[in-house]
């Protein structure tokens, strides 16, 4: 298998972009379910848990897509399991956001946390937004 990032020629900036956003909705369900699973989280009301859920979703999606960035290649991996380089994302209008996301994930992923461990860290980040 090609270790190349392949991006379809075929696709705009924006196809790419919206392939990209598809996968945060099953993602978002996967947050809420997860913290169902946080000890005391549902004896919280539900306004504190909508709350803390609409502050932390982001930033445990970032934490659960770590893995989908490869510092050493410079590449991205979306949930549909096409690469892209960061260079064609960045042609594709990607910026700031990204760079910060590349620097994240590369720190976090440093760190070799086990599946548990990184439960953990997500619960943590989730009831601390």
């Amino acid at each position: 298998m090609s270790k190349t990032p392949y991006v379809d020629p075929n696709k705009s900036g924006h196809e790419v972009w919206e392939e990209f956003s598809l996968s945060f909705t099953p993602a978002v369900k996967e947050v809420v379910e997860f913290a169902k699973r946080i000890p005391g989280f549902r004896d919280l009301s539900q306004h504190d848990q909508v709350n803390l859920l609409k502050a932390g979703t982001f930033e445990v999606l970032m934490v659960r897509f770590a893995s989908l960035f490869d510092a050493r290649e410079r590449t991205v991996t979306f949930l549909s399991g096409k690469k892209y380089s960061v260079d064609d994302l960045h042609s594709m209008g990607a910026g700031d956001l990204l760079n910060s996301m590349f620097e994240f994930s590369e720190k976090l992923n440093a760190l070799q946390l086990s599946d548990e461990e990184m439960s953990l860290f997500t619960a943590v980040v989730l009831v601390s937004a």
